[in-house]
This record gives structure tokens, C-alpha cells and sequence, in this order.
């Protein structure tokens, strides 16, 4: 027998991970989750049972303060994966986060 491989399709790695967060989104209460890894350009958050969540929402890590504006990318059971966006000026369309904005986060927390 042998061992399937899997091929990373990101554009950035992730790191594993176990912060806690919440979701937040306006006019509702908030839902917890982990945050399972992160890269740069997203995240894979546990919600630990199936929740239904708007396609946007905020991030919210519950130790350090630190958010996200959130794009649904994939849904999978208790499983979401996102990717992170910033608003732009209001005149202009959103823009995806870029890894060196994320990036010296990320490396604060090894």
C-alpha cells in the first residue's frame, strides 16, 4: 500500500495553531471558535459543530484583541476556511490581505 500525497495549493504555508477567537457580526451574538492554522492570507477556524455564518464577518482573537475582516472560501462540517481582507478607500473594491502585512504577526507568535 501506498501513502497518498498531498499537493499545498496555498500560495502561502500555514502554521498550526490553537488560539481561540470569535466571530462577530453585527446584530448577532458571537460565536466561538479555534483558529486550527493561519497563513498570512487566511485561516482554518474550528467551530467544533456545523454554524451557519454570513459570507463576511470579523475575527476576533480573544487573547490578543487582534481581528480580521473574513471571506468564507470553503465550508466543510464544523470547518471554515477563510481568507482575510482590509477595506480600501470607500470608492474602491476590497483588497486581500498581502503576506508581509500578516506576515511579522505571525512570526511574534513562535
Amino acid at each position: 500500500m501506498s501513502a497518498k500525497v498531498q499537493v499545498e495549493r496555498r500560495a502561502f504555508g500555514r502554521k498550526n495553531n490553537s488560539d481561540h477567537a470569535v466571530v462577530r457580526v453585527p446584530g448577532r451574538p458571537v460565536v466561538h471558535c479555534q483558529v486550527k492554522n493561519i497563513s498570512p492570507a487566511g485561516a482554518l477556524l474550528d467551530f467544533g459543530s456545523e454554524v451557519w455564518l454570513p459570507y463576511n464577518f470579523k475575527l476576533v482573537w480573544e487573547a490578543s484583541g487582534r481581528s480580521e475582516e473574513c471571506e468564507v472560501r470553503h465550508r466543510n462540517g464544523r470547518y471554515i476556511g477563510v481568507v482575510f481582507f482590509r477595506e480600501a478607500a470607500q470608492d474602491k473594491p476590497r483588497e486581500t490581505v498581502l503576506s508581509n502585512d500578516v506576515a511579522p504577526w505571525i512570526a511574534q507568535r513562535r
